[in-house]
């Protein structure tokens, strides 16, 4: 059983500048796995959604599915589509990169 979160709360965020701590908190996710025997073996922190079921589904269904690199992606409400790679920034907890 998987039980995962698409975004953390992000309440103080200013949406068109924002801080890296603050990116940290509105991209960090839930992510609380129920599995056979508790063995978590190959989770890792860092691990993305996109990587989630990837593990899962080699682990337990015997498929091979290559496991992408972990990255997070940012954007507004005014531009959604407009998707900036924000994995540097949130990892390093550092401003110095901007997000547009």
């Amino acid at each position: 059983m998987i039980l995962q979160s698409d975004h953390g709360p992000g309440s103080p965020l200013d949406e068109e500048n924002p801080t890296a701590p603050h990116l940290g908190d509105k991209l960090a996710i839930l992510n609380a796995y129920y599995l056979p025997e508790q063995d978590f073996t190959g989770l890792y922190k860092e691990i993305t959604p996109v990587n989630t079921f990837r593990l899962i589904f080699n682990r337990y269904f015997g498929t091979e599915l290559e496991l992408l690199e972990d990255k997070s992606y940012y954007s507004t409400r005014r531009s959604p589509y407009l998707l900036v790679d924000v994995t540097d920034k949130i990892r390093s907890g550092k401003d110095s990169q901007p997000t547009e």
